[in-house]
């Protein structure tokens, strides 16, 4: 960010170009970047369709530039937008429902059943798994390839 809390031409290229798979370390460096603590809200529910576990992010630019340009940064990694981008209200409103299965994720059980391991076998090789709570009963994880350990 500059010296006025505007994003810089590289802060928005990295938005534009990440990747989907890392969502969560996105959304974690939007909230950084964003302007105005409650403008950007994140909240975890179940999708309309399956009932499975959806991370609903709200992102409001109140009007500031600075946000509208990381929306917009935002909009523009296409593949993002495209799978998660819902609605946009009159107003700087823009919603966005992330859905941690798309990229990989599973719960536990269905972890368990694929690999044909016990489920506390995957709790004790954690470090083996990436984790995320999902709200407040659901763990999800996803395996680590090789090449993701040296991140």
């Amino acid at each position: 960010m500059d010296n006025e809390g505007y994003p810089e031409q590289s802060e928005l290229d990295a938005i534009k170009n990440w990747d989907i798979k890392d969502a969560f370390n996105l959304i974690a460096y939007l909230e950084e970047k964003w302007c105005y603590d409650t403008a950007i809200r994140k909240y975890w529910g179940k999708d309309n369709i399956h009932g499975r576990p959806v991370l609903f992010l709200e992102l409001h630019t109140i009007g500031w530039s600075g946000n509208e340009d990381i929306l917009n940064a935002l909009l523009q990694n296409q593949m993002f937008s495209l799978m998660w981008y819902v609605k946009w209200e009159r107003g700087g409103h823009y919603y966005f429902e992330i859905n941690p299965f798309d990229i990989g994720y599973k719960k536990v059980c269905e972890m368990s059943k694929e690999k044909g391991i016990s489920r506390q076998k995957i709790h004790h090789n954690k470090t083996n798994y990436e984790w995320i709570v999902a709200g407040k009963r659901n763990k999800l994880c996803r395996e680590i390839k090789a090449d993701r350990h040296d991140r």
